[in-house]
């Protein structure tokens, strides 16, 4: 067994490292760089699945899930 023993990063320092690049990325690599919204991948012989799907089909009118930009659905019970 080991313990890894990583130094604490310097925030100020690493904002300001890249900051000097920032403008280099690709509108792709800006994209994947910021916040969005979480993605939860489960399969349906999962013992949560089903549970899940009920809280989906609950809460699928809600204006936040409605709002979400989704470029392609995946159907759940596909296997």
């Amino acid at each position: 067994m080991a313990v890894c023993r990583l130094p604490f990063i310097d925030e100020c320092r690493l904002l300001s490292e890249i900051a000097k690049v920032e403008h280099t990325l690709t509108d792709e690599e800006k994209r994947r760089n910021s916040l969005g919204m979480d993605k939860l991948y489960i399969h349906v012989s999962h013992p949560l699945a089903s549970k899940i799907l009920a809280f989906y089909e609950r809460n699928k009118d809600n204006l936040k899930l409605s709002k979400a930009k989704v470029k392609r659905k995946i159907d759940p019970k596909l296997r």
